[in-house]
């Protein structure tokens, strides 16, 4: 998804900002971000400006509600997931805090001393 990848890529390349060999990890990201831009750019216009090969008389296909249901059930769980990127990434980073102190681990699993 263009929006929710978009805020995990720029919080990857935020994380990465002060650390030794920082512009490897931008380089690869950004890199790549380009070559997959760059695909759906082909593969689209490939797509949408192509001739299509009609095979059939009936042009108007028919769809039911339920053909419909899947494609209506994934843009609502995309949109809910750009809506509750914030919640989602400050629930991440407490976590990472709490993975990378040590001393807390400790202390829960041997107990205080």
């Amino acid at each position: 998804p263009p929006l929710s990848g978009l805020i995990g890529k720029l919080l990857i390349l935020q994380s990465v900002a002060d650390a030794p060999g920082w512009h490897w990890a931008w380089g690869t990201i950004l890199a790549t971000t380009l070559i997959a831009v760059i695909g759906f750019a082909r593969t689209g216009s490939a797509i949408f400006w192509n001739e299509a090969r009609i095979e059939s008389s009936d042009l108007s296909p028919r769809f039911s509600k339920s053909d419909l249901a899947a494609p209506i059930i994934t843009i609502a769980l995309l949109a809910a997931l750009s809506a509750g990127a914030g919640p989602a990434t400050e629930y991440g980073r407490s976590a990472a805090v709490q993975v990378m102190d040590r001393a807390a681990a400790a202390r829960a699993v041997l107990g205080e001393h």
